[in-house]
């Protein structure tokens, strides 16, 4: 994994092992941002912003590809103050997961 801090990593990792490495990949627009990462689903049309304020406190963006080739991601979704178990809640719901 790129250069992030811990509870970063083992989100990412974490969320990876639940769901399966094909499920969920690293695709970074962040990568000078320590305390954040961008993940996205297997076919890379949802994208998952995630920054780690503390151990269990989470700030995530979700957001859906669009045909703009200017603005290729719209924003569906902004969550602050959110706990491990909330974060992947709404990724898997996101990302489709939830089979």
């Amino acid at each position: 994994m790129i250069s992030k801090n811990d509870i970063i990593a083992n989100t990412v990792s974490q969320l990876q092992n639940k769901y399966g490495e094909d499920s969920i990949s690293i695709q970074d627009h962040w990568k000078d941002n320590y305390n954040a990462i961008g993940i996205v689903d297997r076919e890379q049309k949802r994208l998952a912003y995630i920054s780690a304020y503390e151990q269990d406190l989470f700030y995530l963006v979700l957001e859906q590809l669009t045909p703009d080739d200017e603005f290729p991601y719209k924003e569906v979704g902004e969550f602050d103050n959110i706990n491990f178990k909330g974060l992947e809640e709404k990724i898997a719901q996101h990302f489709n997961l939830n089979r």
